[in-house]
Parts: structure tokens; sequence; C-alpha cells
């Protein structure tokens, strides 16, 4: 102001240019500092679903495993009700082992926490462009609908088998055989992992005669298993697409 009163334009022009230069410059450091934590922030997100969907690909490793294991019990069922009944005690045991597991299933979703907490911050976005969003969408949305249907089934095997077999049977297959269920996918060695282990035969060889001429003898359960069969490719089929669709995401965003 005393430069004004003074009439000393040269004075004014310059604290006019520093105070102008002033908040100009305050802005841009403070745009660079929203740009460089919004960055961070997208990177810290990538990184958070890249370890969710790898984390996803452990599990539906575990998931293949174990469907993989269902699919060759049903079909060792499939070929002993189209032979001649089972003579060994052992391979009456087998029959019943098998009539029970063929009818496991073992639900799947993808782990979208991270993805749900992004999209309902509205920081979806800072992760990448449009077509990674929508592949994201696909994959967490509508994939993991089609999962919840895909990986449950009310099929009538199931509840027909399991009436077929005796309940001290039952009850000896789930303390003895140890079927292994929920596992940490990360402690499971795939490879090795079997969720169908080889089990002894209980002292039970009446129980277990009895049970496997039920088996046998049940006229409609080879048209129910068979269409256990089928269900259980159509997951198998299911679970290396979801698998391809988190391996392509995780290259997508690692490039990002």
């Amino acid at each position: 102001m005393k430069h004004v009163r003074d009439q000393n334009w040269t004075a004014v022009a310059l604290d006019f240019v520093i105070v102008v230069v002033g908040v100009f410059v305050g802005i841009q450091v403070s745009n660079w500092n929203d740009q460089h934590f919004t960055a961070r922030e997208a990177i810290d997100a990538r990184a958070r679903l890249i370890s969710d969907l790898q984390n996803d690909r452990d599990v539906l490793a575990v998931r293949r495993k174990f469907y993989m294991e269902v699919k060759d019990a049903a079909k060792r069922i499939e070929h002993i009700l189209e032979a001649d009944f089972p003579e060994t005690t052992e391979a009456q045991w087998q029959l019943i082992r098998d009539t029970e597991n063929a009818g496991l299933i073992w639900a799947f979703k993808p782990s979208a926490q991270v993805y749900d907490e992004l999209l309902n911050s509205g920081k979806l976005r800072l992760v990448s462009d449009t077509e990674i969003l929508r592949q994201m969408r696909d994959y967490y949305q509508d994939a993991a609908l089609e999962a919840a249907m895909s990986f449950q089934i009310d099929a009538p095997y199931r509840n027909k088998s399991r009436r077929l077999i005796s309940g001290p049977l039952i009850e000896y297959q789930h303390h003895a055989c140890s079927i292994v269920v929920g596992a940490d996918p990360s402690n499971v060695k795939v490879e090795e992992q079997l969720y169908f282990p080889p089990c002894p035969a209980p002292a039970l060889e009446t129980e277990i005669l009895e049970t496997a001429q039920r088996i046998h003898a049940e006229e409609e359960l080879l048209g129910d298993l068979r269409l256990v069969l089928r269900h259980t490719e159509g997951v198998l089929s299911f679970i290396e697409y979801l698998d391809d669709e988190a391996e392509a995401l995780i290259t997508k965003l690692e490039a990002d």
C-alpha cells in the first residue's frame, strides 16, 4: 500500500509479480504432492490386487486337484456299475468310498475384498485404463456370479448316494479317512496333496457287503452319476477359465 500511495509503480508491479509467482508455485507444489500421493496409491492398489489374484490362482490350483479326484472317483464308479459286482471286500470298500466322494463339492469365489474396497471408495479408476477395469469387472462381478452357480449343484446323485451308505461306514470315512478340505492354499503342495487318500476298510465286512450291494443294485444311480460327471467336467473347465483370467489380469497390472 505504501508503494501505491507513493505511486512507485515499479515497486507495485514487482509486488504483484511476487504474489502471482508465489501463488502459482504454491499451487504447483500442491498439485505435485497430490499427483505423487495418487501415484503411490495407484501402485499400492495394483500390488494389493495382484496379491489377491495370485491367491485366487493358488486356491484354484487346489480346487483343480480336488475336482480331478472327484472326477476319478466318479469314473471308477461308472466302470463298476457297468460291470459285475466286485467280489473282494477291498473292491467293495473302494466302491463305497468313491460313491460318497463323487458327490462332494468345494465352492469358490474370487477374493474381491480389495476390488470392492477400491470400487466403493471411487479409487478403482486409479488402477489402470478402461480396458483393464472392464476385465476386472468381468472377473470380480460377472464370473463371481457364475462361480456361485457353477460350484454348487443340487444333484439327485448326492442325496441318493448318501442314503445308500450305512451310517457306521459314513462315520468311519469321516473320522478315519481324513478328507482334507479347507487347507491354507499357500501351505498345500498340489502335486502331493491327496484329498481322498488310501484308507483301509473297517472291520465291518457284512456292512460293507450289504452297502456295496445296495449301491450296485440302484438302477437310477448310473444316470445320476453321469450328470455329476458332466457337471464336474464343467467345473474343471470353469476353473481353467478363471485361472486364465486371473493370470491375464496379473500380467496387465504388473505391466502398468
